[in-house]
């Protein structure tokens, strides 16, 4: 099981320019998941995938540092704590 993370531009009425951040958990990574998402954690291994170009309360995360996978997994905690619980429930009754 997956999180993955990627950003949307868009231009709203003022003709800014608008990032939005789309969460996904899945099941199976797709090629094109590989090439579009910016950030993708193996939740069931507990590490980071993929991460490029993201960033948490204007701070760019390196997916290299030692603790960027429960920092990400707290950030993706705090915006969709339902889900990332759900998503944690079902993992452990997997692995018991």
């Amino acid at each position: 099981m997956y999180i993955t993370a990627l950003y949307l531009y868009n231009r709203d009425k003022n003709n800014e320019m608008v990032a939005d951040e789309v969460v996904s958990i899945v099941r199976k990574i797709r090629d094109n998941d590989i090439k579009r998402c910016n950030v993708i954690l193996d939740v069931v291994k507990g590490e980071v995938f993929k991460c490029r170009g993201f960033h948490i309360y204007g701070k760019e995360i390196d997916g290299y540092e030692k603790d960027s996978y429960q920092r990400l997994l707290d950030y993706f905690h705090a915006m969709h704590p339902q889900q990332i619980d759900n998503l944690l429930k079902a993992i452990q009754t997997i692995q018991v």
